[in-house]
């Protein structure tokens, strides 16, 4: 059974995945079987939406290739993925910097989260205890309000660039004058952009538009849930602080 409210995103996942089906297969009950997998259609459910079909694509392909074997089994296709998708990422993650890592979390928070939020999450100085209370109380109404997960959204190219200067300020310890030399960098500084050009070219974040104008300029982060909060705890930054409730792990 399709869940409440989910009709139509249900209609598109059967519609794509007949698209590429069709090319292999016209049996009705290969399609089904595909169909059928509900881990799949929370995958697919989970993307931004001018992502779920690629998302999709890997699996399919997978599937198709087997099509006519008995043991063929969509979720385990599916976790396989997943897990081949996770050790890549984790190996790119391996060769970054902090401050590229960094980076590629404030694409995250700025993805997962709406620009209302900014003020409370990134202005005044840092304190995180008193951080982490006001977000546990921001959180008790979040959670009453936000009863599914926000859609992640393209962000502004200078938003997150400012969250990256302020969570770099907040996070790391100036104690030298090259680190002070570098949190008085303007935010579209030639490092911070060819960093952001390395994300992208990694797949972890992707460029949305065609617009040359930097002010113009937006990004998503490709990063899965599990991905962003491992990277994060394994450099000790507090992403949920900086997120709805709902996004909470």
């Amino acid at each position: 059974l399709v869940p409440p409210g989910l009709e139509i995103q249900f209609q598109r996942f059967i519609d794509h995945i007949a698209t590429v089906c069709r090319r292999c297969t016209s049996d009705l009950r290969d399609l089904v079987q595909i169909v059928a997998s509900k881990p799949l259609f929370a995958f697919f459910s989970a993307q931004p939406s001018d992502h779920a079909f690629r998302s999709l694509l890997p699996i399919l392909s997978a599937a198709l290739e087997r099509i006519h074997d008995p043991y063929l089994d969509i979720d385990e296709l599916l976790a396989n993925h997943r897990t081949t998708k996770q050790t890549k990422v984790k190996k790119i993650l391996q060769e970054f910097t902090t401050r590229t890592k960094l980076l590629l979390l404030a694409s995250y928070i700025a993805t997962h989260s709406s620009r209302d939020t900014d003020k409370k999450n990134f202005s005044g100085g840092y304190n995180l205890d008193s951080q982490k209370k006001k977000n546990q109380q921001q959180q008790q109404k979040d959670t009453t309000q936000i009863t599914s997960r926000l859609t992640p959204q393209a962000a502004q190219l200078d938003r997150i660039l400012s969250i990256h200067a302020y969570i770099v300020s907040a996070h790391t310890l100036p104690s030298s004058s090259e680190n002070d030399q570098r949190n008085n960098m303007p935010i579209r500084n030639p490092a911070v952009l060819q960093a952001l050009a390395t994300l992208s070219h990694n797949k972890l974040v992707e460029r949305c538009g065609a617009s040359e104008d930097l002010s113009q300029l937006r990004f998503k982060c490709l990063l899965s849930d599990d991905s962003a909060f491992e990277l994060a705890s394994n450099i000790r930054f507090p992403l949920a602080n900086y997120l709805p409730a709902a996004r909470h792990m």
